[in-house]
C-alpha cells in the first residue's frame, strides 16, 4: 500500500498549516471588511467564521479525496 505523503511528513504538515491559516486570515478580513461597510454588529467576528469557513470547507474537500486514494 502506498504511503501518504501529508501525514507522514511534517515539513508538507507545517505548510498546509501556514498556508491554511494565512488563507483563513486573508477571507476572514475580506468578508469582515464587507461586513463593516454594511455597518452589521460584530463584524469582525463574522467575517472571522464566514472566511474560517470558505478556507477550511474546500480543503477538507480536497483533504478527503485525497486520503480516498490510500484507505484501499
Amino acid at each position: 500500500m502506498a504511503e501518504n505523503f501529508v501525514e507522514n511528513h511534517f515539513a508538507v504538515q507545517a505548510a498546509l498549516i501556514i498556508s491554511a491559516s494565512i488563507g483563513m486570515q486573508y477571507a476572514g478580513e475580506a468578508v469582515s471588511v464587507y461586513a463593516q461597510t454594511q455597518n452589521l454588529p460584530y463584524a469582525g467576528t463574522v467575517g472571522f467564521v464566514i472566511g474560517a469557513a470558505l478556507a477550511f470547507v474546500p480543503f477538507a474537500l480536497i483533504y478527503r479525496r485525497y486520503e480516498a486514494r490510500y484507505d484501499e
